[in-house]
């Protein structure tokens, strides 16, 4: 061995496990809130804690919100909308309307990396479902997605400026709520949320924050977050150093005491199901400490990475149950029609002239920045 050598062999993953080391550490000597009194002290930490790490949230502004069309179907119509998370940033989505005389539960469905986003099929038919069962259903485009395409869905360029993908898209999702909780066919009391996979984290982090939603279905999403660190995500996906103050069985916990239901596939590839137990059982504390353990749910499927009827019935039957206090049996899902994606655009000419982008968004939060000192500044 040479008399310059370091280590006896190469080490590629050092850094790697040198991080993986540390945010244990951090896990473990945190500790996990096992009773009432110790949660509800921990509790608005992490919430703050967590709006900090994804940049914060900017103000209300007005939503400009517009139905640029509609598409009739039997018992339940589809409105095509458009409004602005904040001015000039244009989230475009879909408002599934049940034919009914009187406020209804809203739900609000995110979606996950599906290369359809929102035209996929199985998004389609949970959409439908739900507004036939009477729900009045939102669902948006993800930035960078669909109508939004051009919007710059996997830039890092925010982080730079401090602020995470995530916490765009939670804004965008904030606003949708608003949007959904000011229409006249819902009842803002029961609000419902449920995506899947990318979808379900944002269900997750929505959840956490926005305690205008009663009933929350994360699907084949959430896990322990030491699997962060061994696998690759988008970066719409990671919250910058969340590890140093919460796991995600923390963040899933801020939505205690309202009604939790997990999904997972027990063949998922991307949110393995050992995983997934392990985050249910530090959650089950919560909900126990907070003596709502009939609140706190999980269901699997003989599934990978999908959310297939029998999740999709799951979720009706949870919403059936907490948004409107029903009891078994549910009714079955049935036949879905499946719109073409064309007739579901709402800007087939693409996002308006000017529009923001993240890339705008990235500048302008650069600019209050104060400029870097001249070369000449720095060697005198």
């Amino acid at each position: 061995m040479s008399e310059r050598t370091v280590l006896p062999a190469p080490y590629p993953r050092q850094m790697h496990d040198h991080l993986v080391r540390l945010s244990d550490e951090l896990q473990f000597g945190r500790g996990f809130a096992a009773d009432r009194a110790t949660w509800e002290a921990r509790r608005p930490l992490v919430r703050q804690a967590l709006i900090d790490a994804v940049g914060g949230f900017p103000e209300r502004t007005p939503l400009n919100a517009q139905v640029v069309g509609r598409i009739d179907r039997d018992g339940y119509h589809i409105e095509k909308v458009l409004y602005e998370s904040r001015p000039g940033f244009h989230v475009t989505g879909a408002l599934y309307v049940p034919h009914v005389d009187h406020a209804v539960p809203g739900v609000f469905c995110p979606h996950g990396h599906w290369a359809e986003g929102r035209y996929a099929p199985d998004v389609q038919r949970r959409m439908v479902g739900m507004a036939r069962r009477g729900y009045v259903v939102l669902t948006i485009d993800k930035v960078g997605y669909e109508d939004r395409q051009g919007q710059d869905h996997r830039t890092r360029a925010t982080f730079l400026a401090g602020v995470a993908t995530q916490g765009v898209q939670l804004w965008d999702n904030i606003r949708g709520l608003d949007y959904l909780c000011a229409r006249p066919e819902v009842d803002s009391s029961r609000i419902g949320c449920t995506g899947c996979s990318g979808g379900g984290n944002q269900t997750m982090y929505l959840s956490a924050l926005d305690e205008r939603i009663t009933a929350s279905a994360p699907v084949c999403s959430v896990e322990m977050g030491e699997c962060y660190m061994h696998k690759l995500f988008c970066t719409c996906e990671l919250v910058p150093g969340l590890r140093r103050f919460a796991d995600l069985a923390d963040i899933c916990s801020l939505i205690a005491p309202r009604a939790l239901l997990l999904v997972h596939g027990l063949l998922d590839f991307g949110f393995l199901i050992d995983s997934a137990r392990k985050v249910f059982l530090r959650i089950q504390k919560v909900y126990e400490a907070l003596r709502v353990p009939e609140r706190l749910h999980h269901f699997t499927s003989y599934d990978t990475h999908a959310y297939n009827l029998e999740m999709r019935e799951a979720v009706y039957a949870h919403f059936d149950r907490h948004l409107k206090g029903l009891e078994p049996p549910y009714a079955p899902e049935g036949e879905v029609p499946i719109e073409e994606f064309a007739d579901l655009r709402v800007l087939p000419e693409g996002l308006p002239e000017g529009a923001r982008t993240m890339l705008t968004i990235y500048r302008e939060l650069s600019d209050p920045l104060p400029p870097r000192p001249a070369v000449s500044d720095q060697v005198a």
